[in-house]
């Protein structure tokens, strides 16, 4: 009888072990549905915002972001707070031409930009120059992809590529399990 529960109890250590190591080994991101993005925003800017991460800039309209926050995020016109930001944003214009990059002064527009880019990326009206090749891009790629790390774990969304390097540009995270 004891020898019975001795061997059941190993069979059981031997499945956990198989079982951890099962999920270990399917930790990774899988990609399915290319797509191409042809990036078009050729017109000149009157006030041009360019936002740096890593070596690739992405030059956008300025007013067009003003737009886009008070009509898609519905941020009232009235609002003190974003006023100033956007204030802050002209103080900082060198030129015609405000710098941002992630860890930029003005946070309270982090995310707005970035769901702001998320919105031209897809439509593909924005430009992008590659410092480390001085290059201005004309395509991107864009995947899904779902990262699987286990049950309930993992996420998903589309990453967006330079054609021409296969750099990643641009991740949207859709889901989080």
């Amino acid at each position: 009888m004891r020898m019975k529960f001795g061997s059941l109890y190993f069979f059981i250590l031997i499945a956990i072990i198989l079982f951890s190591a099962q999920n270990l080994s399917a930790q990774k991101e899988r990609y399915w549905g290319r797509t191409s993005i042809s990036l078009n925003a050729k017109q000149a800017y009157y006030k041009i915002v360019v936002y740096q991460k890593e070596n690739l800039s992405f030059f956008f309209d300025l007013q067009a972001f003003k737009e886009y926050c008070y009509k898609e995020e519905y941020i009232d016109q009235n609002n003190k707070r974003i006023v100033q930001v956007f204030q802050k944003m002209e103080e900082e214009m060198k030129g015609d031409t405000l710098f941002l990059n992630p860890y930029t002064s003005i946070s309270p527009i982090s995310g707005l930009t970035y769901n702001f880019l998320n919105k031209k990326i897809r439509s593909g009206d924005l430009m992008i120059y590659d410092r480390k090749t001085g290059r201005w891009e004309t395509k991107l790629i864009r995947k899904n992809f779902r990262y699987y790390c286990g049950t309930r774990c993992g996420r998903g969304g589309k990453k967006y590529f330079l054609s021409s390097t296969g750099q990643e540009v641009f991740e949207w995270i859709e889901f989080v399990n």
